[in-house]
């Protein structure tokens, strides 16, 4: 749950606890009331972080945690707006040789390779895991499904790929860094402080 609003927790965290510009940016993500606006205050100043205070507030106020509940709707219906690849384009796009074209893209996914979001009895794959110019999946993919444990929720693992990261310039999404130079340590760098922030 806590990637759902992991942009909100990266951009929070690290704020002094006394800013009020951290509640009023929760409250205005939230779109709460005046007296829930007071219990967030409360638990801003008693947790020992941005990301505690927000774990704290998901699990005991019902509209905040009905409202991350919406959010993570729309963050799968905006993941399924990307350009996606059912098993057997994948297979043809990476150049497989595979009598079985549909069990290479999970054989993939199965090793943690590339990035399968199931939908009904299908999977369908993120176009962005894979290189136009060498049509091989990114390397950085399989480390940073690693760790964000993309086997146990890839959905988040996606949603942070593909969501403006405040920690990058101009709030890029990770994915854009995909192919450049530097891509093989910053985006695990990146990866990693994400896992610090959410716990």
């Amino acid at each position: 749950m806590m990637y759902g609003v992991g942009a909100l927790v990266a951009a929070a965290d690290g704020v002094p606890r006394k800013n009020t510009a951290v509640l009023r940016h929760l409250a205005k993500f939230l779109d709460i009331s005046d007296p829930t606006k007071k219990t967030i205050e409360r638990l801003l100043r008693q947790a020992t972080s941005t990301q505690a205070a927000l774990s704290d507030l998901l699990a005991v106020h019902h509209p905040i945690r009905d409202k991350a509940a919406h959010i993570r709707v729309l963050a799968k219906d905006g993941i399924f707006s990307l350009p996606m690849l059912n098993s057997t384009e994948v297979s043809q796009l990476l150049g497989s040789r595979s009598q079985n074209q549909r069990q290479y893209a999970a054989a993939l996914r199965r090793r943690g390779a590339l990035l399968g979001l199931q939908q009904g009895n299908r999977y369908l794959y993120p176009k962005f895991q894979i290189d136009p110019k060498t049509r091989q999946v990114y390397p950085t993919i399989e480390v940073v499904s690693q760790i964000l444990n993309a086997s146990g929720d890839p959905w988040a693992t996606v949603s942070w790929w593909t969501s403006p990261n405040p920690r990058l310039m101009d709030r890029q999404p990770p994915m854009q860094l995909l192919g450049t130079p530097n891509a093989g340590t910053d985006l695990p760098a990146l990866a990693r402080a994400m896992v610090e922030v959410a716990g």
